[in-house]
């Protein structure tokens, strides 16, 4: 075999070993003494609290198996210009179960913007935030206010987003609806006003 093509061995280790160490040690939790004590109240919100660290350790060692496993290729911006030099990118992500490290390979040349094929595969949203939290804030900013609206995600979901933060999030989220309604075709069917962008909408 040429030597341009040879690869080193190959480790087998378990990416989610740590998820793993995680969740047994809730279940060890669960069957101990002191839980089979405790009333219903500690019960649910020990295996609440702990079992969402569990999940948003999964999370996190799926990410990094996807970065581990991202192979190497060639990148071509729009201007035909090869970006050859890469280098680690990182970035953090906020779903509805917490902070999370996203990494993955930044393809760059001088003077040219880094590409990153990674991320476009992840399907990021310009912000950190996550679609998840985009649909809860969405959900929840239709019925409350924009403060409340924070202070019920927070309850919900533990993952804390500023009222500042959650009316752009609205407001993206309504522009989105608005520009779903624009590029819809028009059907026969009789129409109403959509009031968040003045077009029109099929009557339901």
């Amino acid at each position: 075999m040429s030597a341009a093509y040879k690869q080193d061995p190959v480790v087998v280790t378990d990416p989610f070993s740590t998820s793993r160490d995680l969740f047994e040690g809730l279940v060890r939790h669960a069957g101990s003494a002191g839980c089979l004590a405790a009333g219903h109240a500690e019960v649910e919100q020990t295996l609440w609290e702990s079992g969402r660290a569990v999940l948003r350790q999964l999370f996190q060692d799926h990410l990094d198996m996807r970065h581990s496993r991202e192979p190497r290729v060639e990148v071509v911006n729009e201007d035909g210009i090869r970006l050859t030099e890469r280098r680690v990118a990182r970035r953090t992500l906020r779903p509805l179960l917490g902070d999370l490290r996203v990494t993955w390979w930044l393809y760059q040349a001088e003077q040219e913007e880094g590409r990153a094929p990674a991320d476009a595969g992840l399907r990021l949203c310009e912000d950190s935030h996550s679609m998840g939290i985009r649909r809860e804030v969405a959900r929840l900013s239709a019925h409350e206010a924009f403060a409340p609206s924070a202070v019920t995600l927070e309850r919900l979901t533990g993952v804390h987003v500023a009222q500042r933060q959650v009316e752009e999030l609205a407001r993206r989220a309504a522009e989105d609806v608005c520009d779903l309604y624009l590029r819809s075709p028009p059907r026969r069917s009789r129409r109403t006003r959509c009031s968040c962008c003045r077009s029109t909408r099929p009557a339901s």
